[in-house]
């Protein structure tokens, strides 16, 4: 009996010493990260942070960064693209410097969200929208409900939203609120480094920056995913626009690979003008491990719609 109070008496110690770390931690991280490197933009019900590169005239390179992420998903793109064209990218609610924004955090809330972002901002169309994993769900859905702004789509490691009725995702929601139990006792801080260790390309102080934002972010995964998941997106099945889809090197003897390749051809198909592109990584994260394929992607499309315009 002594022995099983000393043993809990040891796991409640741990337990605190690890809330006590990760409450410590979030209040360094929001003190040192608290200014924005773009803007913050009042869109009427909160404001959200957009961050704009280069003033090439004629179109804007819009970047939506997947669940979870966020601008700085984008930035090793980003510098590159900025010198060619007018690029943005920005933080949906409740993630990097945006506010939180009113519940449901619906993909229909979100896409108009960044609708009224980008007029407010005075990013006029026509735009390219760059969307990766979920991403590229939203920039779908932002063109469904206002096409005659969008002049092509670039889809990188970019989820199909049939993906979503295809499998079941409660346990998926399950793991996410697992997550939030484990960030409170310290141990998703702790293994931060290791879990997204595609930031490892970054230098030491762009590296701790995303780490740190990213960890701050963790709330609001679930605020986002958990609408999408239960309602899913309905999306047309065809797009009569440009449209370039940029996929991880394939792996068709794993079999959870070849069901992700299968719904990158199926995005492939959605376009009679598409382009496929593979990247030489594995990672998911291609924007930031691999970011030259989608840099040139970005810049053969500017120009194609540039020419188109002429």
């Amino acid at each position: 009996m002594i022995l099983l109070y000393g043993i809990a008496g040891l796991l409640l110690i741990v337990v605190l010493v690890g809330m006590a770390y990760q409450m410590l931690f979030t209040l360094i991280d929001r003190q040192r990260y608290k200014t924005p490197p773009g803007e913050m933009i009042d869109i009427g019900s909160h404001r959200l942070h957009i961050r704009i590169m280069g003033d090439a005239p004629g179109l804007t390179v819009v970047l939506d960064a997947g669940v979870g992420g966020n601008n700085l998903d984008w930035q090793r793109v980003q510098q590159e693209v900025g010198k060619f064209a007018r690029v943005v990218s920005y933080d949906r609610g409740g993630y990097g410097w945006s506010e939180k924004g009113p519940d449901p955090r619906t993909p229909e809330r979100i896409v108009e969200e960044l609708h009224l972002l980008l007029n407010r901002a005075g990013i006029t169309p026509p735009y390219i929208m760059v969307g990766h994993s979920f991403g590229g769900i939203y920039v779908r859905l932002f063109a469904r409900k206002y096409p005659d702004e969008v002049a092509g789509f670039i889809f990188v490691e970019s989820s199909h939203p049939d993906m979503l009725k295809a499998v079941n995702t409660e346990p998926e929601l399950k793991r996410l609120r697992r997550v939030m139990i484990f960030k409170r006792l310290g141990i998703v801080r702790a293994m931060l480094p290791r879990l997204m260790s595609h930031a490892k390309v970054l230098d030491r102080t762009a590296r701790k920056q995303y780490l740190a934002i990213n960890m701050l972010d963790t709330d609001n995964v679930i605020r986002e995913a958990k609408p999408m998941y239960e309602s899913g997106v309905d999306l047309p099945e065809t797009i009569d626009l440009p449209l370039t889809v940029i996929s991880r090197e394939r792996f068709d003897e794993l079999p959870a690979e070849k069901r992700w390749q299968e719904y990158q051809d199926r995005l492939v198909a959605l376009s009679a003008d598409a382009k496929r592109i593979y990247t030489s990584t594995s990672s998911h994260y291609t924007a930031l491990v691999e970011p030259d394929p989608v840099v040139s992607a970005i810049r053969d499309m500017v120009a194609q719609t540039i020419d188109n315009s002429v």
